[in-house]
């Protein structure tokens, strides 16, 4: 069967479900066997086969957990971003730890593409958004992960790592993020392998891991902002395995949905692993005992 008879053939038997009983089940299937590009043809196909938005349709058809974790597979990446940052900076309780994650494991690209659609979504502009919400320090840095580039350096220059190291070592008694300079010149703009090797240097200097001083001694929002931005260039999986055990643990459902779908193409099988490791449990053990029903089926599916 040619592909656009597939996609055909899927756009349709999901607008034939959507009043079926076992609608849950044909669509878990279409989203299992499809990978983000056909889905996105799905979407498309639907529309013009039917004059109707297919993520309009699963929002008045499906329920509960399941309807929030199917749904986000059939927007592209940028558009569940801008949905997701629309909802985290919406009223008085602001998610930080939402934006914070959006804003450190995107590229400037991802994030340019997110800033275009989230104006489109909401008809505002993301940086008065963040402006508004957030902290002199805090402020200067999300803008500078939206507009400064991050080195894509492989081969760290040894001599320049060290000097960086030693900055941060000078500093260590101040705020690394509330000082924008170094913020800007060592967690923003340097690639993964530059900060490992910058954290190696440090230790070196100090006998003490940089990770740590970034829990122990930063006060919150600071230390959460770079705790995701160095997490996520040098040990993305275990930020996420982490992020997955506390979903659980608090029945953050929104939370485990968004780092399943986000995740799942990318490194999934690698953060399963962590976690296993981390949390001396199988992923799919501790999903079973916080989930139920088609929810649970979708879940277990993409961990599998």
């Amino acid at each position: 069967m040619e592909k656009k008879d597939i996609v055909d053939k899927f756009a349709e038997r999901i607008f034939l479900s959507l009043n079926a009983k076992n609608k849950d089940e044909i669509i878990t299937e279409i989203i299992m066997k499809t990978d983000l590009d056909k889905r996105i043809e799905i979407c498309n196909t639907y529309l013009k086969k039917y004059d109707r938005d297919l993520y309009s349709d699963l929002k008045s058809k499906l329920n509960g957990q399941y309807k929030q974790l199917a749904m986000h597979f059939f927007l592209t990446p940028e558009e569940l971003m801008a949905k997701m940052l629309k909802k985290g900076l919406k009223g008085f309780s602001i998610d930080e730890s939402l934006i914070y994650e959006i804003f450190t494991t995107c590229t400037q690209e991802e994030l340019k593409l997110i800033e275009s659609t989230f104006k489109k979504e909401t008809g505002k502009d993301l940086i008065r958004e963040i402006e508004k919400n957030f902290p002199s320090a805090i402020r200067k840095n999300l803008i500078n992960l939206l507009n400064i580039p991050r080195s894509n350096n492989e081969n760290p220059n040894k001599v320049q790592c060290e000097k960086l190291a030693q900055i941060l070592v000078d500093n260590v008694e101040n705020s690394w993020v509330a000082n924008e300079e170094i913020f800007k010149k060592i967690f923003i703009t340097k690639s993964a392998q530059e900060l490992v090797l910058i954290g190696r240097y440090y230790h070196k200097k100090t006998g003490e891991n940089m990770m740590n001083i970034i829990e122990k001694r930063l006060t919150n929002k600071i230390r959460n902002l770079l705790r995701e931005l160095v997490y996520n260039c040098i040990m993305p999986e275990e930020l996420f395995a982490d992020k997955i055990n506390l979903a659980l643990k608090n029945n953050n459902i929104s939370l485990l949905n968004r780092i399943l779908v986000l995740r799942y193409n990318i490194d999934l099988n690698e953060i399963k692993e962590i976690y296993k490791i981390k949390y001396k449990n199988d992923l799919k053990d501790d999903i079973k005992i916080k989930t139920f029903g088609s929810h649970q089926k979708l879940c277990l599916s993409l961990v599998s």
